[in-house]
């Protein structure tokens, strides 16, 4: 999927990056550019431009994101170790605590760690454009025997796009069902809860203790790294599937 990023007056220096949907509100055209896709795999260079000022990233060089902890600031490039809590600038104790949780330590590294579950959905990403992404990593490959996988469509909108555009025949092929549309595990709605210490690679976008079921723990990333993790049973930078 193609991003797009702008520069928006009121916003301090930050950019903002916006999908197609985004796009279809009254936005100053001039200052959207189509920069690579959503998740940084493929891109030579990443370029945010506004009317003063160029800046430029080498877009190879920009890790797929992942959370180690218990709430969305707790994330770290996929391929990083988790950081020592000495070196925090807030509370050890609740970082130590929330580690505890997670059962994980300080310097571990996150590539490898087995998982239990995962789950592509929610408001933030079970769109058209994340089933997109997500199928493109399993086509051709099984979904790990290990993995519970739950793929929730945003929508009955979203659901008829992915039947229609023959995302479901491949994703039945590499061992996965499509559910029926709704807020499902993102927030462990009806029986759609992930068990007690068990791990889920979640796109939804709240990992704090027991969001996802009594004693879960969540690892918030992206619908190709949760693809990733679906088919290899343990958190796996995509890049490597490419």
């Amino acid at each position: 999927m193609d991003i797009k990023a702008f520069k928006m007056d009121g916003l301090g220096n930050d950019f903002v990056i916006i999908d197609q949907r985004s796009q279809d509100f009254n936005l100053n055209k001039d200052q959207i550019i189509k920069v690579c896709d959503r998740n940084f795999i493929g891109c030579d260079q990443l370029i945010l431009i506004n009317k003063n000022k160029e800046i430029k990233f080498d877009g190879k060089s920009i890790n797929p994101m992942i959370t180690y902890g218990t709430n969305p600031g707790m994330g770290i490039g996929i391929s990083k170790e988790i950081p020592l809590a000495k070196n925090q600038d807030g509370g050890v104790e609740t970082y130590k605590k929330s580690l505890n949780y997670m059962n994980f330590g300080e310097g571990e590294k996150m590539i490898g760690k087995n998982i239990d579950f995962v789950f592509l959905g929610s408001c933030t990403n079970g769109r058209i454009e994340d089933f997109r992404e997500f199928t493109k990593i399993v086509k051709g490959r099984k979904k790990a025997p290990n993995v519970t996988a739950w793929l929730v469509p945003g929508s009955h909108k979203v659901e008829k796009a992915i039947k229609e555009e023959g995302l479901l025949e491949v994703l039945i092929e590499s061992g996965f069902k499509l559910r029926e549309p709704g807020c499902s595990a993102c927030l462990a709605m009806n029986d759609d809860k992930i068990p007690n210490g068990k791990y889920a690679v979640s796109t939804s976008n709240r990992n704090f203790e027991g969001r996802q079921g009594p004693g879960s723990r969540t690892l918030l990333a992206s619908p190709l790294v949760a693809a990733a993790a679906a088919i290899t049973g343990k958190i796996t930078d995509p890049r490597t599937l490419y």
